[in-house]
């Protein structure tokens, strides 16, 4: 019974995530709270102080449109550069940067190769929100949390 659960729990929270992307893609936002986005802001801000701001994004997306955005609105220069594996998101998300008319500030860089996720050993879905760090364990792939993660390099 208690495997059932935990089934449904994570359809539920598939469902739940899904919807919670497409109604940021609606909003122009990128996948991340509030909070995130008010610290990302800031610190960009707080960089952009010293000079030309010079940005490398693993990944672009929504993210990549919203902080160029704030950071033309805000007046800051900066030289942003996103790199992403998949060719039709890497598309997509150009015409954004070209309807915004980022061109000559934002850099997108294609690199195509299989998503960690669908490697041999990793199963054919990414873990559930929380949990985005892979490590190789003596018993195989396991995933550590971002706490764990963030502890590992300290340690």
């Amino acid at each position: 019974m208690a495997g059932m659960h935990r089934k449904i729990i994570g359809v539920l929270q598939g469902w739940f995530f899904s919807a919670r992307l497409r109604a940021h893609g609606w909003l122009g936002l990128p996948a991340q709270t509030p909070r995130e986005r008010e610290i990302f802001r800031t610190l960009f801000t707080l960089l952009a102080v010293s000079g030309k701001l010079r940005v490398f994004e693993w990944g672009c997306g929504l993210s990549t449109t919203y902080y160029a955005g704030f950071l033309t609105k805000m007046g800051n220069d900066f030289e942003w550069h996103a790199l992403d594996n998949n060719r039709a998101w890497h598309e997509r998300v150009k015409g954004l940067i070209e309807t915004h008319q980022f061109g000559s500030r934002v850099h997108l860089h294609l690199e195509e190769f299989a998503p960690f996720w669908e490697k041999p050993g990793w199963g054919s879905i990414p873990p559930p929100c929380g949990a985005f760090a892979p490590t190789a364990e003596a018993g195989g792939p396991t995933w550590i949390s971002r706490e764990g993660w963030a502890e590992s390099l300290t340690s």
